[in-house]
């Protein structure tokens, strides 16, 4: 006897809701832990500054680093957002910087939830799909952090543009209401996020091979493109104004080129970024299988046009088709082989008890390990993505015992810029000028890859304890600094005796606590 309609629909509610749940509990224990955003929000915080300062007319440039010049490139709807939820409720600009991001991705969900319905038709799939959604590490970890504030509104106006997107091309109608807003949102998406947007399109483009009539749904996407380029003119128009192509072509060369280790990458690499057991992974590579020999290519396209696309962000963008091709292997695979088991036991005498509803045990215990070890990660693991507060006060003192046009050359705390909190949040906390920092810079042509290639340069010599390198990474006669930060309390990279008798010869230290110590360079 099948359920009803409406039983159907409470049920599924119950799961969105616990779902909901779970995925609070894990993004909160990364959150709770530090007041300030997580791991960056440095630059966002004076964009949105500059923003509002602005009248929410887009500047020419952003004040982040001064004196560099930084375009005022980046899409700017999500800093109007946080500017407005600032000034109209009179919260605190921090705080709002630390929350925003947590709502929007929470509020992912349910676009998300809605699309794997379409895609994977009624029934358990689409409440496994976004189950998986929610707990999967690429789902959440980079889009509620300081930085994932573009990102976070980003996804959830693209999941929402893919469902109007979706359900105009059912309608068999030239012209639609939800023709009209998957328009919209594209643009919406484009004055949040650009690599998003262009992955939008891509799968809206691959939705037209699959719904409504090729020629039609070209005709549809290519209204909705022109649709969407028109509500986004306001901000890459002031761009161009004021600009050109420059920061736009920047910004497109710092992701790397498709290549043949991409593909290495994502056979070998665990994309789920499960720490503990590359459960989802088995599913997917189970669930893909799977799609393939059914001759299914809409997820595995999916997956195709992330490759060609969306390659910089390989695991953050895979996770909408990886949550779907999960519930596939989950329910049309993993649970019909159990059962089958089962049913072959107790044909062979076995006890009837040994039968259980299936299809509720297995996917609970899947998901109650997904949870458990996502819980697990982000409490061993959270810290490393936090500004210590030990940083926090190095940078105010920095602020008030400093001249206000000092430079500094940051030592890297991580192996990756991106992991770096200090780094980022010193051009704003301190108010002084850093060789080192490389946020805000893909906007600036040759400058990202050369901060990052000083970035690594820099983390290598103090690795190795090589004096020489490590000078030949420092600014150059004509650039020169004042101050080297140590904080070695964010960093396993310890101080060697070379290095140390090198600094000692040309620097005195003039601040040393909880692990950071700042070295003034002797004058010439």
């Amino acid at each position: 006897m099948t359920s009803s309609p409406r039983r159907e629909k409470q049920a599924a509610i119950l799961v969105l809701a616990f779902c909901i749940f779970l995925a609070a509990i894990i993004r909160l224990q990364l959150l709770l832990a530090t007041p300030r955003p997580l791991n960056d929000g440095g630059l966002f915080l004076a964009m949105t500054r500059d923003l509002q300062a602005a009248g929410y007319r887009l500047p020419e440039f952003t004040t982040y680093n001064l004196p560099d010049r930084i375009p005022y490139a980046y899409p700017p709807l999500s800093f109007a957002l946080a500017g407005a939820l600032n000034q109209l409720l009179g919260a605190d600009l921090l705080q709002v910087l630390r929350w925003l991001p947590f709502v929007l991705n929470m509020l992912s969900i349910l676009p998300f939830y809605l699309l794997a319905k379409r895609i994977l038709g009624d029934g358990r799939k689409p409440l496994y799909a976004t189950i998986a959604y929610a707990l999967l590490k690429p789902g959440y970890f980079w889009y509620i952090m300081g930085g994932g504030l573009t990102r976070s509104l980003g996804l959830l106006c693209s999941l929402w543009a893919l469902v109007f997107f979706w359900d105009a091309l059912r309608t068999g109608r030239w012209f639609s209401g939800r023709l009209l807003a998957a328009g919209v949102l594209l643009g919406l998406t484009a004055c949040s996020h650009i690599e998003i947007t262009l992955l939008t399109a891509g799968v809206m483009a691959l939705f037209c091979c699959f719904q409504g009539g090729f020629r039609r749904s070209v005709l549809r996407l290519a209204g909705v493109g022109v649709l969407g380029v028109l509500v986004s003119a306001p901000y890459w128009g002031q761009v161009l104004h004021f600009h050109g192509l420059a920061p736009f072509l920047a910004a497109s060369g710092t992701g790397g080129i498709f290549s043949e280790s991409i593909v290495i990458r994502l056979l070998a690499e665990n994309l789920m970024e499960e720490e503990y057991l590359t459960l989802f992974s088995v599913l997917f590579l189970i669930g893909l299988g799977g799609l393939l020999l059914q001759k299914k290519i809409l997820l595995p396209g999916w997956m195709l046009v992330i490759l060609l696309v969306g390659y910089r962000s390989l695991e953050r963008s895979s996770v909408i088709p990886l949550a779907m091709v999960v519930a596939v292997a989950l329910d049309d695979i993993l649970v019909p082989g159990f059962e089958s088991i089962l049913s072959k036991l107790q044909a062979e005498g076995k006890p009837a008890r040994l039968r259980y509803p299936l299809a509720l045990i297995v996917p609970f215990l899947v998901f109650t390990q997904a949870f458990g070890s996502a819980l697990l990660d982000t409490m061993q693991n959270g810290d490393q993505f936090i500004l210590p507060e030990t940083s926090a006060a190095a940078m105010q003192w920095v602020e008030q015992n400093t001249p206000p046009d000092a430079s500094f050359v940051l030592l890297p705390g991580a192996e990756g810029w991106f992991q770096d909190p200090v780094l980022e949040w010193f051009p704003v906390l301190a108010q002084r000028y850093s060789w080192s920092t490389v946020q805000g810079y893909e906007w600036v042509r040759g400058a990202f890859d050369a901060r990052e290639k000083q970035y690594l340069d820099l983390f290598e010599s103090v690795w190795q304890d090589d004096p020489q390198k490590f000078q030949l990474c420092l600014p150059r006669a004509g650039d020169s600094y004042d101050y080297i930060l140590f904080n070695f309390n964010f960093s396993y990279l310890k101080l060697g005796p070379r290095l140390d008798a090198w600094l000692n010869r040309g620097h005195s230290i003039v601040y040393q606590q909880d692990g950071i110590v700042i070295y003034a360079r002797h004058s010439p």
